[in-house]
């Protein structure tokens, strides 16, 4: 470091997505690319018709369906019958009496309860109810646990021309993915999306993302 050197900023818009990353992934082979996990700070729920019905309830007793995932016959009345029984058991019954319902997965954490459930329309769309990757990606959501991946890649400049500082290196956004739901499976994409913008040429996008 020279007497002219400049220090970076606080509030460079260079170094924040580094500064606040969970993980960065790098390769060997690949010096001038990275790929930052961060927390998705607004992430979805889980969603798409091969995901089961599932009820979202409040720490009061309010329950409404999720909007983005498969929607059985009579929905609306599925959140009224929780209201009113407002009891798992009874619930569960009414569910397997009027909706041909098998399973049923129960998620609690902090203040909110999401039920998971298969129906008669549901399985003769999907075959077999499988609730085991449904649970995982909703234990998730509930627990604050889903990512974004960042992939970025390293320019050449003399010095940041955000804050004009030659202390640090300038990385610019090639692309980003959000609503990745655990840090194993941010870990995976990273890897792999790493592996294929060395193959697929991927250049940076004219938005800079530190």
């Amino acid at each position: 470091m020279t007497a002219a050197s400049t220090p970076p900023s606080a509030g460079c818009p260079a170094t924040w997505t580094q500064t606040h990353a969970v993980e960065i992934v790098t390769d060997v082979l690949l010096p001038d690319r990275r790929a930052l996990i961060v927390v998705d700070g607004d992430p979805a729920t889980p969603w798409g018709d091969a995901f089961a019905p599932a009820l979202l309830i409040d720490l009061s007793g309010r329950a409404r369906l999720a909007a983005d995932v498969f929607q059985p016959a009579g929905g609306a009345r599925v959140a009224t019958a929780y209201e009113q029984l407002a009891d798992p058991g009874r619930f569960e019954r009414y569910l397997r009496q009027w909706h041909g319902t098998t399973s049923v997965a129960w998620l609690r954490e902090g203040q909110s309860t999401v039920a998971l459930f298969d129906t008669r329309e549901y399985r003769a769309r999907s075959g077999a109810p499988h609730l085991a990757d449904d649970v995982r990606q909703w234990r998730c959501w509930l627990t604050g646990e889903v990512y974004g991946v960042i992939l970025q890649q390293r320019m050449d400049l003399p010095t940041c021309p955000y804050c004009g500082s030659d202390q640090h290196g300038l990385w610019v956004k090639a692309d980003s993915w959000w609503d990745v739901y655990g840090l194993g499976e941010a870990r995976l994409l990273a890897a792999y999306l790493l592996g294929e913008s060395a193959s697929d040429g991927t250049d940076p996008a004219e938005e800079d993302d530190g």
